[in-house]
């Protein structure tokens, strides 16, 4: 088997209601530093636009109602696009909020090894493992049932595109909106998506994605004991060379983005080939799962007034 190409990949879960200048000097930082770059809340012309870069092309679709709401860019001189799409993924509206959960794909081919590479963008629902639940129950229970429906809509997705183009890997990145560094969360992720690896391998000193474990409100269960992490990327077909790494903060965003970079495990046209993986590792937690009964804090999503949420969606 030949050497295999790397690349480096950067995600960011951006913010709706910043400056698109702000957008536009984080990306120009970011395109220095990889060959692919996913993002969330580009759902603004304004925004979106900032992704016509000198060197770079992109997909972010021209309808609205959701479906622009996440995009793909990358290097022309590493890849090219060789087919994209948009799919709703809930089949009724939320209950406040964002009413759709879209999925963002693109099928990119390495312009030297050949090697085809699915990579689909989605924004998960938030607002579902809050103490708000107890005071909103209809409102908490109609989002558990989206999130749900939404990741198994997705996961069947990916895996039609798999089965119609034949890519050589596949990476499905999102705004999980849960936090990856849980116990539960791996499980509830690895049970669904078979085959698929986490980009964090480990969480020794990864910190937050936002304001971290230590800001949630007095009395949150695991309160100071550990930070969020709610951005990820699961894989088949790569080997992680660098693990997921949280960067600096940035203005255009309230998460902060990661990068890591992967290189592919198998020649082009071989066919997926999905290598042993060593389980996550470093600072997580075995806190109980929001399923079941809603009241599980989380200051990623929300602020605090006097003990009643208010939402403030990320």
């Amino acid at each position: 088997m030949a050497s295999q190409p790397a690349f480096t990949h950067i995600h960011c879960s951006s913010r709706f209601d910043r400056p698109a200048d702000q957008f536009e000097s984080d990306l120009d930082n970011w395109m220095k530093h990889s060959s692919l770059i996913t993002v969330t809340e580009v759902n603004n012309d304004q925004r979106a636009s900032q992704l016509m870069e000198k060197g770079w092309a992109h997909y972010n679709a021209k309808k609205g109602g959701g479906q622009d709401e996440c995009a793909v860019a990358w290097r022309k001189d590493t890849w090219k696009a060789t087919s994209s799409t948009v799919r709703k993924l809930n089949d009724k509206p939320m209950v406040g909020g964002r009413h759709w959960v879209w999925d963002c794909s693109v099928m990119l081919k390495h312009a030297d090894s050949g090697h085809k590479l699915l990579v689909s963008v989605v924004h998960m629902p938030a607002g579902t493992n809050l103490v708000s639940g107890k005071n909103h129950p209809g409102q908490w229970e109609d989002r558990k049932k989206i999130y749900h429906q939404a990741m198994k809509a997705w996961h069947s997705h990916v895996l039609d595109l798999t089965k119609s183009k034949k890519p050589d890997a596949v990476m499905a990145i999102a705004d999980f909106n849960l936090n990856l560094k849980a116990d539960w969360a791996h499980k509830y992720l690895m049970d669904l998506w078979q085959g698929f690896g986490l980009g964090w391998t480990g969480f020794s000193g990864a910190g937050g994605s936002l304001k971290g474990g230590n800001q949630l409100p007095a009395g949150t269960p695991g309160k100071g004991v550990i930070d969020n992490v709610i951005d990820g990327t699961l894989y088949r077909g790569l080997e992680v060379t660098d693990n997921a790494n949280l960067m600096n903060r940035v203005k255009s965003s309230d998460h902060r983005p990661y990068n890591e970079t992967f290189k592919f495990n198998n020649d082009p046209g071989k066919g997926i080939k999905d290598g042993a993986r060593d389980p996550v590792t470093g600072t997580t937690t075995k806190i109980d799962a929001w399923w079941g009964f809603g009241d599980y804090l989380d200051d990623e999503i929300y602020t605090y007034a006097g003990g009643v949420g208010t939402e403030d969606e990320s």
